[in-house]
């Protein structure tokens, strides 16, 4: 969810790359999306389930996240790589 906007600066960094087919040439390996460990996903996931009104600030903040050097983008996307969905809905403004 909103955890990995958070958290998506630092976690880049601790990312694992997966290995490609066999027939596919050793470039192609480079290519394919990196699966974060459990030492970037946990953090994310503990603040999705405990931290969660905090995140919510920062995502109803516009540009807040961008001032700590967060993309957004690349965060919700590390969030699905991580297996935490990245719906938004429960940091609507009216809640």
């Amino acid at each position: 969810m909103i955890s990995a906007l958070l958290l998506l600066a630092t976690a880049a960094t601790f990312t694992e790359a997966q290995g490609g087919g066999s027939n596919a040439p050793s470039c192609a390996s480079k290519l394919i999306p990196c699966t974060p460990p459990a030492s970037c996903c946990d953090p994310i996931k503990e603040a999705v389930r405990t931290e969660l009104p905090c995140l919510c600030n920062l995502y109803n903040t516009p540009g807040l996240l961008a001032s700590f050097g967060i993309n957004v983008t690349q965060a919700v996307a590390l969030t699905t790589r991580c297996g935490i969905s990245a719906d938004t809905s429960s940091c609507s403004r009216g809640n």
